[in-house]
């Protein structure tokens, strides 16, 4: 598993089976978004097996099964929507708003929903 600034090889791999395949267009992105926000990011889900996906309740065609994906732990919501901001100008196009997460990921049409 490659190594990343800021994210330890534990946050991004699959917790059920260890694979770690984060998508090499998605991690500079990720990286360049974590350096402009300067803060800690915990992230608490990012590629994930197809196993471990299904029993998430992950949709089938998942960006998290490509390593395109990332939910980010976020309790603060003034702070999340300052965080989405800024992530949509470094290409994260898919905004998912959960209680105490969020999860961003970069397909080609912008879709926004709430868990």
């Amino acid at each position: 598993m490659q190594s990343f600034p800021h994210f330890s090889p534990e946050e991004l791999q699959c917790p059920c089976c260890k694979a770690g395949a984060m998508n090499p267009y998605f991690m500079p992105k990720l990286l360049a978004l974590r350096e402009a926000w300067g803060k800690p990011l915990v992230i608490n889900s990012a590629y994930r097996c197809k196993l471990h996906n299904e029993a998430e309740g992950g949709k089938p065609k998942s960006l998290h099964l490509h390593g395109r994906a990332v939910d980010i732990a976020f309790a603060d919501s003034e702070e999340r929507e300052e965080f989405i901001a800024l992530a949509k100008t470094f290409g994260f196009n898919g905004i998912g708003r959960g209680a105490n997460f969020l999860h961003i990921d970069d397909r080609a049409v912008g879709a926004e929903w709430t868990y």
